[in-house]
Parts: structure tokens; sequence; C-alpha cells
């Protein structure tokens, strides 16, 4: 509060100059969150491509090696949508 105060002082008063640089801050932050999100998206998306990989291998272990036949620690499978789980 005090932050927005001193910018208050330090635009004169001015409050349509204030708004226009809260604005022009809000659309920068909306700006940079967005461009963040898509990154953290398509770091999930790989992180899921790889798991999938694993429980490939891991199967192929489990069919190679009969002593652990029976134990699968990874399940994984394709969804067509990210917004499944």
């Amino acid at each position: 509060m005090i932050a927005v105060g001193q910018e208050i002082l330090f635009s004169g008063g001015d409050m349509d100059a204030f708004e226009t640089k809260m604005d022009n801050f809000g659309e920068l932050i909306g700006n940079e969150m967005e461009t963040r999100s898509e990154s953290i998206e398509k770091r999930g998306e790989a992180l899921c491509q790889s798991i999938i990989v694993i429980d490939e291998m891991e199967e192929q272990l489990r069919n190679s090696i009969n002593e652990i036949a029976d134990y699968d620690f990874i399940t994984a499978s394709i969804k067509t949508s990210h917004n499944e789980i």
C-alpha cells in the first residue's frame, strides 16, 4: 500500500497517469505469466512422454526377467487431452 501511495505521489497526483501505468504493468504481468505457463506446459508434456517411455522399458524388463514379472511399479497411458488425468 505504501508503494502505491508513493507511485501516486511521484506521478504528481495524476490519477490518469497512474491508472495507465498500472494498466501497462498488469498487461506486462499477464504476458509474462502466459509465457511462463506455456513453458511449464511444454515441460509437463515432455515429462509425461518420458514416463510413458520408462513404463514401456519397465514392461520389457518384466517380460525378460522372470523374477520381476509380477512387479509393475509404473503404469502410464497416452491420453489425447492434457486435461485428463
